[in-house]
């Protein structure tokens, strides 16, 4: 194992021979790997795979995919979207995207071919609009602000809950 400072942060790694890899080239493969994590986060809080829903190993697989299926989607308006603007589709904002494919996707379905050209063409320029400011060494802490209000699981059908709050009001009700 080898440990390396580079930028005020220790990365340790295994690649342990400083002449076939520096230090500035480790600090480039934590930045890859950094925007893998990052690229997750966005497939688990901006497409909502965050909770998966199936049970089944099989269909959690195919859960799984439609959700990369879909980011790869996104990711390929983007790349679109930054060739014809002449920057990096990392310089564009993925949340951004993903919520105007979301307002274009009914007038997208409902369009004849020739309208829907034009609106993609709409689409990709817009998505192009979507730059991420450039923030050196931004820290941010990863957590919410506000505070989700608790709420007990529904472990029951539907009916049987309401079926449990009816009886419990009427006994009130009548006590």
């Amino acid at each position: 194992m080898r440990q390396t400072e580079v930028a005020g942060r220790i990365l340790v790694s295994t690649l342990t021979d400083p002449q076939a890899v520096s230090k500035t080239e480790i600090d480039a493969l934590y930045c890859r790997r950094w925007q893998i994590e990052v690229d997750f986060r966005s497939i688990k809080a901006e497409l909502g795979m965050d909770t998966l829903t199936t049970k089944c190993a099989q269909m959690i697989d195919k859960e799984i995919a439609v959700y990369l299926l879909a980011y790869n989607l996104v990711r390929s308006l983007m790349a679109r979207a930054a060739a014809g603007a002449r920057i990096l589709a990392r310089a564009l904002s993925f949340k951004g995207s993903v919520q105007l494919l979301q307002a274009f996707q009914l007038t997208l379905r409902l369009a004849g071919n020739k309208t829907a050209a034009v609106m993609s063409a709409h689409l990709i320029g817009a998505i192009s609009l979507m730059r991420l400011p450039v923030r050196p060494g931004r820290i941010e802490p990863h957590a919410v602000k506000r505070r989700p209000t608790n709420h007990a699981l529904l472990t029951v059908p539907r009916q049987v809950a309401r079926a449990a709050i009816l009886k419990v009001r009427r006994k009130h009700c009548t006590a």
